[in-house]
């Protein structure tokens, strides 16, 4: 009985500390860092023709001009395995955030995307544009200045082979905030 006390009790003081506001972390003048993530597996078919895995790595750095309010740079890959073919994409752009009521955010951006398929003995690149618009929400960890990022993201392609594919992602990521 008294470990369930002490694990109520602590899971308890947890949620309280990692749910405070993040408010000198997003004050002008502040800086951000951080790595976003996502990763996916589908199976479509028995035979595995048609398998998609997928890998996603962003950077993004970023200024807080004003309070609440940061702009600043994004730098991916992703790569995606379809059956027998895959595909590559580099991008960077900008991106901008807006903190709501210091635990929410908003934000958007847009990426200049450099796209390599390879396919059998065929390789196909192509650059592009996609412009994205997420939200999530800041979890405070140990140390007020670094947080877990889930974001909930759509991206919209653009370019002759971008065009079309737009996507929606949950994203986990890391961000120190400095």
């Amino acid at each position: 009985m008294r470990n369930i006390i002490f694990t109520i009790a602590t899971s308890a003081s947890l949620l309280v500390l990692v749910n405070q506001p993040m408010q000198a972390q997003i004050e002008q003048d502040q800086w951000m860092i951080g790595a976003v993530s996502n990763i996916s597996v589908r199976s479509t078919s028995r035979d595995n023709s048609s398998d998609q895995k997928s890998l996603n790595l962003t950077i993004k750095f970023g200024y807080f001009f004003q309070k609440n309010l940061a702009a600043g740079l994004d730098i991916g890959v992703t790569h995606l395995e379809v059956g027998g073919s895959s595909s590559t994409d580099f991008n960077i752009g900008p991106f901008a955030r807006y903190y709501f009521k210091d635990r929410f955010f908003a934000g958007m951006g847009y990426s200049l995307v450099f796209f390599n398929q390879e396919a059998d003995a065929t390789s196909l690149t192509d650059t592009g544009g996609s412009f994205s618009m997420e939200i999530g929400s800041p979890i405070w960890v140990l140390i007020e200045s670094l947080s877990i990022e889930p974001t909930l993201r759509y991206n919209i392609g653009a370019g002759d082979l971008l065009k079309g594919t737009n996507s929606l992602s949950l994203n986990i990521g890391f961000v120190l905030y400095f």
